[in-house]
């Protein structure tokens, strides 16, 4: 997919901390995406390192970094990279081949400076998070917006369109301006706070609903393996100071509000058995605590991210096109296979759409082979809740849902879809 008016060289930006095995799944989809002028900056640990010198070796550049803070890495990378675009993916998410190419091709129509695209969930199919606006409480105001075209929000007075860190590209020139992240910011509301200095320098953002982004939600030190939190200190810490660098606000009441919506949470993973009920106080006295340490922390400066000496490390382009195969259910660990097998082979994008004769719902998720998957029943009902039924044919459930992901995964550019075939029905 080309987006009019010419490429851009974008760095992909990914930090990694203790997570070397979602980092490779990572790194082997962005080897896939369908762009021209792409280069990958890696800003981890050892971990992250070995992840790099098995998957990416000669194609992704490293910078070592051992410390737990999100925004220091991400300027790390800043620092390092050699595009006119950042984009930035977390270490668990994956983008959809045509990520950079929706991402472009909204920068140069939208003449904006920055960009922000969906983010889909664990399962691969529900929304993390679409269009959104963000204020200067730390509020997030959802966006209705109708159709996948991408487009720049009207915006009220004092709120900014919410970029999100797994899935936003962003001028490095515009960066550079407003000092890129901000180191008090370890974790959370680092891409908040960014958005809101973007605008007040008067720079456009554009929501890109194409660009899309899996993301994974791995274990790290703040969540568990089953998305439960560890602490919420850090949630504490960073809205203090997101307080404080934007002041105005009731402290007493967001601190309040901020305490009654993660109590809310809580009470929901306690309705999932994801935590105990001894682990609700627990928590947040952390973040009782890390309200606290937020109030006195000393606010560092912002980086001086002058241009950058590197030179573009260009990935080379994977080939053209994209590979489908479907099986029923028993079939699907062969099928699986003959798609590893194709894309080692050629250089192939693949995807596997395998259903079962059930109501089950419908998965989507990247191997750790590199190969797209769709399971789940044949006969789910879209809409009709976690077991609704509705009759289909095996064909017209592929069908449909080649239809939904053909402009993500790159199925309606022209030529893309050079070999189809059902495997042993």
């Amino acid at each position: 997919m080309n987006a009019p008016g010419g490429t851009l060289r974008f760095s992909v930006i990914v930090a990694s901390r203790r997570r070397g095995r979602s980092l490779k799944r990572t790194l082997r989809a962005v080897r896939q995406l369908d762009h021209s002028a792409f280069e990958v900056i890696v800003v981890g640990d050892e971990a992250a390192r070995s992840a790099v010198d098995e998957v990416g070796a000669g194609w992704v550049r490293f910078v070592a970094f051992d410390e737990p803070n999100l925004s220091a890495a991400r300027n790390l990378g800043i620092s390092a990279s050699a595009g006119e675009i950042c984009a930035f993916l977390d270490d668990d998410a994956i983008p959809e081949p045509t990520w950079l190419a929706h991402h472009q091709e909204a920068l140069i129509t939208r003449d904006a400076a920055a960009s922000v695209g969906y983010v889909r969930g664990p399962d691969g199919i529900g929304f993390q998070s679409r269009a959104a606006l963000v204020d200067h409480e730390a509020e997030t105001h959802e966006l209705a917006l109708i159709g996948d075209n991408p487009c720049v929000p009207e915006l009220p007075s004092g709120r900014a369109v919410k970029l999100v860190g797994t899935n936003m590209a962003v001028r490095r020139d515009a960066l550079a301006a407003v000092g890129g992240f901000d180191p008090a910011y370890r974790y959370f509301l680092d891409d908040a706070d960014i958005s809101l200095r973007l605008r007040l320098a008067g720079y456009g953002a554009a929501v890109v609903p194409l660009a899309e982004v899996h993301h994974a939600l791995a274990a790290s030190d703040l969540r568990m393996r089953n998305r439960a939190p560890k602490t919420l200190h850090e949630t504490g810490r960073s809205t203090a100071i997101f307080l404080r660098r934007h002041p105005g606000a009731d402290l007493g009441a967001i601190r309040a509000s901020v305490a009654s919506r993660e109590w809310r949470r809580l009470e929901r993973a306690l309705a999932k058995g994801t935590i105990e009920p001894r682990d609700m106080n627990r928590l947040m006295t952390t973040l009782e605590e890390g309200w606290e340490d937020g109030q006195s922390a000393l606010l560092p400066d912002r980086p001086d991210l002058a241009e950058s000496s590197e030179r573009f490390h260009r990935v080379a382009p994977w080939p053209p096109g994209h590979g489908v195969l479907t099986s029923r259910f028993f079939r699907r660990k062969a099928v699986l296979a003959q798609a590893t097998e194709e894309m080692n082979a050629v250089g192939r994008r693949m995807s596997v759409f395998s259903y079962s004769l059930t109501s089950r719902p419908h998965l989507v998720r990247y191997t750790e082979d590199g190969v797209w998957l769709h399971t789940g029943g044949q006969f789910h009902g879209k809409g009709l809740g976690l077991h609704g039924f509705r009759w289909c044919r095996f064909a017209s459930c592929v069908d449909d849902e080649i239809a939904r992901v053909a402009n993500r995964r790159g199925f309606n550019d022209a030529g893309s879809l050079l070999w189809a075939g059902a495997a042993n029905l």
